[in-house]
This record gives structure tokens, C-alpha cells and sequence, in this order.
């Protein structure tokens, strides 16, 4: 099933330049802050990532080489005045080499030198570590101490820190700056392994590398087969590298799914691994968790993480009421309960940029749901720190299992049209109704079989650029809240563009299906919420494109919650297994297919 998706955005090189350059000036006026330092760093190793991956497309490689070891170095300086605070977080980490202040004056100039750089196009991936999981770059500071604790007497061998790409452009540099403050000469670069994802390839045949190097292979993986990882060793190994000198730094200490070769997993068998978790961490001297509650404006009573569904048990009296969930695909959250019984949730969503105007995740959730607080739609956000967002809980009863009123249709529709975003440009509709197209074609083939598949080809998008995007993404019940007063308030409502499926942005059309799939709407019903949709301002919908979006969005809902069941506890499971059977139900009904069961 086609669910998982990488996202990525384009930027004027010149205007990313400029953004970095406005995040220097504001971190040089608050040189102790070490979230802006954070965001700087990301923002910098991004942006270098674009370049990397961009300018040898774009110009020779003899002109583009230049270039990009200017992004390098600027990524590099970011890195070092990161350290600069950094380092205070941990325990025995070395004094830096250059102070933090001198680190961004150094990096401004370097972002000067660019200002001769061709304005071409770059395109920057959206780094899922930082965006989606909470990694954190004081994460590889810990591991990375780890290993110079293991190797303290074999600095003057030297060592080669190599970044894989997206990530490894931030990753490396953060290495490396540890490595530089404790006396190491080293080599530092990043490469993109090619090929398919389960074996991957690299090739550093051009490179001279010192066989007496250590070496650290860098990354946020290992994902399904840790080819990645596996494969930048072996071409290490091939440059001269002793093998018993090579060691991993990964994002996690679970290992790779079963996907890789077995050369692959021997490398995962026989290579040290050194991991750092986000319980090791330490925000002023708090863990993260503590760190957060510091932020908030009165004292607390306790704290509940809400991760993984955890926030059912407030909300529902019965674990038989509880909505399926694919954990794998929820962020990060906890609930903090303050001393007058008032609650706040704190949400992770994003310390990298999703866009050209280089805003974090984050930042970025937290104005938007502020300029829906001035339209009268819900909550502002209170506080945006470490890429979190903390906003008002919201006492009341999930909607789930309320019986259909036109007034709640009214209010559905309207919010759909009121939150919905600028259209996209033409070619952007195109590529994400292509996405749609594509997923819908394989997921059906998988559920039902080729003939079935064939009959999506039927539905030829009409895709017009003046369509409005989505504004949210999750239409389910459980989602909408009626507080108190009896209001219907739409909650979790932000972040879902940039999340790690494939939908990614997308006409309006996919919020009005999602409306109608998760609410059963009946025909009298769509009619009803397509009117309150329209009457709102929303785009007039042409039905037989709706067909479409609907199609599309239950193949995706029943492609998630498939893959979300191989992997959840017994109870969890069988209430997605239930969702499956109703998604595959409706879309069996839209795809005119004959079920030989019954549906649950």
C-alpha cells in the first residue's frame, strides 16, 4: 500500500539567503538563546542540502563545486555557535573553540560571499527527524562524546565525519564541531546514497581519504533496511578505512527493519553504534518534559503524555468508545494540568522549515492558528518553544457518534471553507492530484486486484489551479469537540500538510471527502455540507471530481489503517481492522465492486 510520502518545497536561493541572514541578525541580538541557535543551524543545513542536491543540475560541476562548499562552511559556522550553548547541556562536553558570537559574525560574512551566486531554484527536503520525531540535534552531542570517550587516546589518527543527505547536512556539522572543540582534525562532508531504498550505493572512488582516519557515518535512520548507513560504510571500507575503525551514529537504538541484504545487516551486526535518546537531553538543565512545563505561566498539578492515542482516556469513559488510531503517524503531545484545574496541551510540530520563508514547523502551526483565533476559529497559540506549541485544552465531548444535524453540517462546511488556503499554481495541482492518482491506482490493485484498479482510471481530475488547498487535513468526529456551551470546535487542526504520508498539499476537495467518509454523510447530507461549504465562499465543487478525491481518500485511509494494524497491540488492531473493513466497504461501493463478505 502506497501511505508514506518525503516532502519538499522549492526557494529562490538569493531570498533563501536573505531569510538566513535575518535569523543571524536576530540570533547575534539574543546570542543566549539557544532555540534560535537550534532553528539557525537546521535552516542552515537545509538550505545547504538544496544547494548540494540543486546547483550540480543546474551548472557545470566545476562552477557549482564552489558553491556549495560556501553552504558547507555556513552550515559549519551555525554549527559551531550552536555548540557554543550546547555544550552547557551536557555533562564533560569540551569548551568551545570559537565563541558563539564570533561563530555568527563568521557565519554572516560567509552568507555575504553568496550574494554573487546564481538565483536559481533550489529544492529543500523537508527533514522528517527534526519535523516529525522530535530528533534533536544535542542528540549526536551525547552520542558523539559517547564515542570520543571510547577513543580518547587516538585523536591524533584524525577522523572523517560523513553526513548522509537530507539530514546529515546539520548532523555532520554538529559532529564535527564536537570533534574540532576536542582536538580532532577531521574531514567532514555529506553524499546521497542512490539506488533503490532497500540497497542503496555509494560511491567515494574520487575521494582521498586518510586510511588512518576514523571514521563516523552520521544519519537519522536507520529506516525498514539501514542501507543507507551500510552502504557509506562499505564505500569507506573501499576508501582505505579500516572496518574496526568505523562506527555508526544513528537516530535511533532499535536497528533496521528486515529489509536490507545480508551484507547490510552484518553491518548493522559488527558496527558500533553510538545513540543518544531524548531522555538524555537537558534544556537549562531540565529534562524536556520539565523544561516545557517551565515555560508555562502558572504552576502545575502533573503532566500526561498524549502521544501514541494516550489522550482517549480523557476524553472517552469506555475503551470500547475509543476511535482507531495509527500511531505512527500522531506527534508528540502532553497535557499539563495547572494548579486551577486549567489544561494545556503542548504539541511537537517541527523544528525545521516547510517552506520558502524558512519558518519552523512550529513558528509556522503557531501563526496560522493564531490567524484563525482573529477569524473567530478556535484557540491562539500560547507559547512556541524547542518545536513545541502550547495552546488551550479544550474541556467538552468529542463529537463521535453524535447524530447528524444540519446545524453540525452547517458548521463542518463552513470551517472547511473559512480555513482553506490559496490555490496552488497550476503545475503544483497537477503533481499533487498525480500523487492521489497514483496512490489510488496501486492501493486498489493491492486490495482488490488489477481489474478493480483499472476502473480508477475512470476519474481523469479535472485540476484547475483557482481550486483553494485544504486548510486541515483530519475530518474525523473524534476531532471536533462541543465544549461547554454546546459550540462544535474543531481541535488538532494544524501540522498535517507537511506530516509523513504522501497527501501532502492538496485542493480543498480533500477535506470536503474527508468530511463525508468520516462522518458517513448520506446524499441529502453532502448536498447540505457542500451548500454551507459554498454559501461560506468556498469554490463551487464539480461532483464528478469529488467522486475522485473520495476514491482517493478512502484508498489512502484504508492503505494507512492496513499498514497501521501490522504493528499495534490486540486491542488497537481490531478496532483498525474495523476501519479498514468500512473503508474497503465504501470504496468497494464507489468502485462498483461486488464483495464476496460482508462488511463489519
Amino acid at each position: 500500500m502506497l501511505v508514506y510520502g518525503d516532502h519538499d518545497f522549492q526557494g529562490q536561493l538569493q531570498a533563501l539567503c536573505a531569510r538566513l541572514y535575518e535569523r543571524v541578525d536576530r540570533a547575534l541580538a539574543d546570542d543566549q538563546n539557544i532555540g534560535s541557535l537550534r532553528t539557525l543551524l537546521i535552516l542552515c543545513g537545509q538550505v545547504e542540502q538544496g544547494a548540494h542536491d540543486t546547483l550540480p543540475q543546474r551548472m557545470p560541476a566545476a562552477e557549482a563545486a564552489p558553491w556549495i562548499t560556501t553552504f558547507h562552511q555556513a552550515t559549519a559556522h551555525a554549527a559551531e555557535a550552536f555548540y557554543s550553548l550546547a555544550h552547557q547541556q551536557a555533562i564533560a562536553l569540551p569548551t568551545p573553540v570559537v565563541e558563539g558570537s564570533t561563530a555568527l559574525h563568521h557565519l554572516a560574512a560567509t552568507l555575504a560571499t553568496l550574494r554573487d551566486a546564481p538565483d536559481l531554484a533550489l529544492t529543500l527536503k523537508v527533514p522528517e527527524g527534526f519535523n516529525l520525531y522530535a530528533l534533536y540535534p544535542e542528540q549526536y552531542l551525547i552520542a558523539t562524546a559517547q564515542w570520543l570517550l571510547e577513543h580518547r587516546g587516538q585523536r591524533s589518527q584524525g577522523a572523517v565525519v560523513v553526513g548522509i543527505r537530507s539530514i546529515g547536512t546539520t548532523l555532520a556539522a554538529v559532529v564535527n564541531a564536537l570533534l574540532h572543540a576536542a582536538g580532532w582534525q577531521t574531514e567532514c562532508f555529506t553524499l546521497r546514497p542512490t539506488g533503490h531504498p532497500f540497497s542503496r550505493q555509494v560511491d567515494l572512488s574520487t575521494m582521498n581519504l586518510n586510511p588512518a582516519h576514523l571514521a563516523l557515518v552520521v544519519d537519522e535512520g536507520p529506516g525498514i533496511s539501514g542501507s543507507s548507513m551500510a552502504a557509506t560504510a562499505s564505500a569507506l571500507l573501499a576508501a582505505g578505512i579500516d572496518r574496526h575503525n568505523i562506527a555508526f551514529l544513528p537516530g535511533h537504538a532499535h536497528g533496521p527493519g528486515g529489509a536490507g541484504s545480508e551484507e547490510v545487516k552484518r553491518w548493522w551486526q559488527t558496527t558500533p553504534c553510538y545513540v543518544a535518546d531524548a531522555q538524555q537531553l537537558r534544556f537549562d538543565g531540565l529534562p524536556l518534559q520539565a523544561a516545557l512545563a517551565a515555560r508555562l505561566p502558572a504552576a502545575l498539578t502533573h503532566c500526561e503524555d498524549y502521544s501514541g492515542g494516550q489522550w482517549r482516556h480523557l476524553l472517552y469513559a469506555e475503551m470500547d468508545e475509543w476511535p482507531a488510531i495509527c500511531n505512527g503517524f500522531e506527534r508528540i503531545k502532553y497535557c499539563y494540568t495547572l494548579q486551577s484545574g486549567k489544561k494545556v496541551l503542548v504539541k511537537f510540530l517541527g523544528l525545521g522549515a516547510e517552506s520558502s520563508d524558512l519558518t519552523s514547523g512550529a513558528e509556522a502551526a503557531a501563526a496560522l492558528l493564531n490567524q484563525r483565533a482573529r477569524q473567530g476559529l478556535g484557540s491562539p497559540a500560547l507559547d512556541v518553544a524547542s518545536g513545541f506549541i502550547t495552546v488551550k485544552w479544550i474541556d467538552g465531548r468529542p463529537a463521535y457518534g453524535e447524530q447528524l444535524s444540519p446545524a453540525i453540517l452547517v458548521a463542518i462546511g463552513e470551517y472547511i471553507a473559512r480555513v482553506a488556503g490559496e490555490p496552488m499554481a497550476a503545475d503544483e495541482a497537477q503533481a499533487a492530484a498525480q500523487r492521489l492518482t497514483q496512490m489510488l491506482y496501486v492501493n486498489v490493485q493491492e486490495a482488490f486486484g488489477e481489474e478493480a484498479a483499472q476502473r480508477t482510471t475512470r476519474w481523469q481530475p479535472i485540476v484547475s489551479h483557482a481550486l483553494a488547498t485544504y486548510g486541515d487535513g483530519h475530518m474525523q468526529p473524534h476531532e471536533w469537540i462541543f465544549d461547554a456551551a454546546g459550540k462544535l470546535i474543531k481541535v488538532d487542526s494544524v501540522g498535517h500538510v507537511c506530516d509523513h504520508t504522501l497527501i501532502g498539499k492538496q485542493a480543498v476537495l480533500w477535506d470536503l471527502a474527508g468530511a463525508i467518509v468520516e462522518w458517513r454523510l448520506p446524499g441529502e447530507a453532502v448536498a447540505r455540507l457542500l451548500a454551507a461549504f459554498q454559501a461560506a465562499g468556498g469554490d463551487e465543487i464539480d461532483t464528478a471530481v469529488l467522486d475522485f478525491y473520495l476514491a482517493a481518500y478512502l484508498a489512502f485511509r484504508l492503505g494507512q489503517c492496513t499498514l497501521a494494524a501490522q504493528v499495534h497491540d490486540a486491542n488497537e488492531r481490531q478496532r483498525l481492522v474495523i476501519a479498514t473493513a468500512r473503508y474497503r466497504q465504501q470504496l468497494a461501493h464507489l468502485l462498483e465492486i461486488e464483495l464476496c463478505s460482508p462488511p463489519i
